[in-house]
């Protein structure tokens, strides 16, 4: 059944919530390419048209979450780089950013597929609003980057992250294949091809850092 059309302000951020929710949901059970608008409308009780008042398209809700789930991310990497401050600790550094994307599988399954599948079937307008937003967010962990290790400049720290969240979507499905491909792995022979992810996370992190202080101006 569809909701009466919602016309105050809570009213329409309910609608949205019930939305993010019923596409969380159907994300969890089903995989992204398995989850239609349709899908969430009927999760939601709306009908497909009505969802148009909340959110562009299907791939702006997902945008949505992983918004948020980023927002997650960044606030638990701060925490976990205040005490760090002065120290230029980069085993330190590497493994909080490593613990920091592993504790959000959502958000890897979402940045596996931002570039692929996220940002098509969205306008200019809502690209550029999103971009804004997660500069936002990573603002206060690019800083407390900066913090930890003072030889990277905050330009420098920002793009590490960025080159770190880069390399995450990349490896994240790699880390989690499919089926077949898992047992194969599993395999002695193919043992060298296998990689864990929060692991491989920490070891690329660790990489660049040493990379980037060695490279900094002195």
């Amino acid at each position: 059944m569809d909701f009466e059309r919602a016309r105050q302000p809570e009213q329409k951020a309910q609608r949205r919530e019930a939305l993010l929710d019923a596409a969380a949901a159907l994300l969890a059970e089903r995989g992204l390419g398995d989850v239609s608008l349709s899908a969430i409308a009927r999760r939601a009780g709306m009908s497909k048209a009505s969802v148009y008042r909340y959110f562009e398209s299907r791939e702006a809700i997902f945008l949505e979450l992983l918004a948020r789930d980023y927002e997650a991310i960044a606030e638990r990497f701060e925490a976990a780089l205040v005490p760090l401050a002065g120290r230029g600790d980069l085993d330190a550094v590497a493994e909080a950013i490593a613990d920091a994307l592993d504790s959000n599988p959502r958000a890897l399954e979402l940045f596996a597929s931002i570039a692929s599948v996220l940002e098509h079937n969205v306008s200019a307008d809502f690209v550029r609003e999103y971009k804004r937003r997660t500069v936002r967010i990573g603002a206060r962990p690019v800083f407390a980057l900066h913090a930890a290790v003072p030889e990277l400049s905050v330009e420098r720290a920002q793009r590490l992250m960025h080159l770190v969240l880069v390399f995450a979507g990349g490896l994240y499905p790699t880390a989690h294949p499919a089926e077949p491909v898992a047992e194969v792995l599993a395999e002695p022979e193919f043992a060298p091809l296998r990689l864990d992810f929060r692991e491989t996370c920490a070891e690329h992190a660790r990489l660049l850092l040493r990379g980037a202080v060695q490279g900094a101006p002195r």
